[in-house]
């Protein structure tokens, strides 16, 4: 039986590109969500986000420019096996538009901003689909007589809330205007 797949845009909006101290600009990484069940499990899932937004960009300015978003995963057991043994689940984003986990880029008009999105505060690990040296991010919920997380683990059927961490980094000459990019979170149980 084939997989299960929904989608849910989600869409997010960057200010108006404004003039104070240089070119600034604003933008946004746009994700869209997909679900990937496989039927024969006990487990059933969703998640929701409302985007990233960076704001208005300095190019002039010393540092990166970084905004958090939030995906929330909310996953529960339907039957004994998954309520009794516990189960995983896996959420991964796309490359976006730039085709390159390396960079992914905001784009607008003929100019595009690098950035990327990270699983950590640091900006040391890329929010990927595991490959190109990129990580997703696995949920690990316990069960009532397994706990398959080595200890703790998530409670199914509560909100999870999960921080992306973008980073803009600074000093990228481009025209003011609005950029964005799009990409899709993957949640596989």
């Amino acid at each position: 039986m084939p997989a299960r797949r929904e989608r849910n845009d989600m869409s997010a909006r960057s200010g108006r590109a404004m003039a104070r101290c240089g070119t600034r600009l604003a933008g946004a990484a746009v994700i869209a969500c997909a679900l990937l069940a496989m039927p024969a499990r006990g487990a059933q899932c969703s998640f929701s986000t409302a985007g990233l937004g960076f704001g208005v960009y300095d190019p002039l300015a010393a540092g990166a420019d970084t905004a958090n978003g939030t995906l929330t995963v909310t996953c529960s057991a339907r039957t004994g096996g998954e309520r009794r043994n516990g189960f995983t689940a896996t959420l991964s984003l796309s490359i976006g538009s730039s085709g390159s986990y390396a960079a992914r880029t905001l784009r607008g008009g003929g100019d595009v901003l690098r950035y990327n999105l990270y699983l950590d505060a640091a900006y040391t690990t890329v929010f990927g689909d595991g490959s190109a040296g990129t990580l997703p991010m696995t949920l690990c919920y316990r069960g009532s007589r397994r706990d398959p997380c080595g200890g703790g683990g998530l409670t199914a059927g509560v909100a999870h809330s999960i921080t992306v961490y973008g980073n803009l980094p600074p000093a990228q000459d481009v025209a003011p205007g609005s950029y964005a990019d799009n990409l899709v979170a993957t949640l596989t149980f």
